[in-house]
């Protein structure tokens, strides 16, 4: 027997090539959300839940599985994740964390109640990419409505650059997922656009019908309907 055994083809099992609309993967899917599910029962209603998930393990599952895909555990995954409208969305320091976990860089390099500016690099490249948010750019994109602008805007600002940071250089990992602020934003304008405007009713127009009134029996006699007047005997 030489050192390199020769095989037969008979024994070699061949690949069996995945079928087009094989769900297969489904039957793996459907164990992965029912174990989500029992661990979003036990931790649903606890204070570590937030408010928006709070008695809904349903929600709180699915947001597992959609955290799952980003890298984060569970119990980061529905911290981070928000429903707005049956789209699901990250919060800046969630999609910060999902870029850097990525092996991407990003890092503040200057803040103002202003301004404040990130740059970003995406992992591999030797290219820093600025992001710079304003306050007057916030107006612009009318994000100043949120009342923290005036009381935090350094860290609604960061939070913008953040979120922009982590979208451009990690787009990727992040899966196109937008931003919490970006769809409540969009929600708020769909909302104003959309509102339809008052619809005047027509006026109804009510046909009396008309009664004939007996005729009396005694010729000369008065009625009262007629009149609205009582005679009174002099």
């Amino acid at each position: 027997m030489t050192e390199i055994e020769k095989v037969e083809a008979h024994e070699i099992t061949p690949v069996q090539p995945t079928k087009p609309g094989d769900l297969g993967y489904l039957q793996e899917y459907a164990k992965d959300l029912t174990s989500a599910y029992t661990v979003a029962k036990t931790i649903a209603n606890t204070s570590f839940t937030p408010a928006h998930f709070r008695g809904k393990p349903e929600e709180a599952a699915t947001a597992m599985l959609y955290g799952g895909a980003l890298g984060l555990n569970p119990i980061h995954a529905v911290k981070g994740i928000y429903a707005v409208h049956g789209t699901p969305a990250l919060y800046a320091d969630t999609m910060l964390a999902v870029a850097l976990q990525a092996g991407h860089q990003i890092e503040r390099v200057e803040a103002t109640e202003q301004m404040v500016k990130y740059r970003a690099k995406r992992r591999g490249s030797d290219n820093w990419q600025e992001v710079v948010w304003t306050i007057q750019r916030a107006e612009r994109a009318g994000y100043t409505s949120n009342k923290k602008y005036q009381t935090d805007p350094i860290g609604m600002l960061s939070a913008k650059c953040k979120s922009e940071a982590a979208k451009l250089v990690a787009a990727d990992a992040l899966m196109g997922l937008y931003s919490v602020e970006d769809l409540e934003l969009e929600e708020l304008d769909t909302a104003v656009v959309s509102q339809p405007e008052p619809v005047k009713k027509p006026r109804k127009t009510i046909q009396r019908k008309q009664v004939n009134d007996e005729p009396n029996s005694e010729p000369g006699a008065s009625r009262a309907e007629d009149t609205g007047n009582v005679e009174q005997d002099s």
